[in-house]
């Protein structure tokens, strides 16, 4: 069976005390999520807000494609 797997803002950003998944701010990931860059996040209950890991992951690897093609001439 597979489980879930949940990420939260303190793991999946970078703050002065830690690193994180990714290499931006809180601030960074909420603004990329409104741009439809991330994927939304949901609650598991009163303050507790995650982004499921898997759809994360999609999205970093989304990114890395259209980055890596995006210079490339035919």
């Amino acid at each position: 069976m597979n489980r879930k797997r949940y990420i939260q803002i303190s793991e999946l950003a970078t703050t002065k005390g830690s690193s994180g998944l990714l290499p931006i701010s809180p601030s960074t990931c909420w603004r990329l999520v409104n741009r439809g860059l991330l994927p939304a996040p949901f609650k598991l209950g009163p303050g507790t807000t995650v982004w499921d890991y898997d759809e994360i992951e999609e999205a970093i690897a989304a990114f890395k494609t259209k980055r890596s093609t995006k210079g490339r001439h035919s």
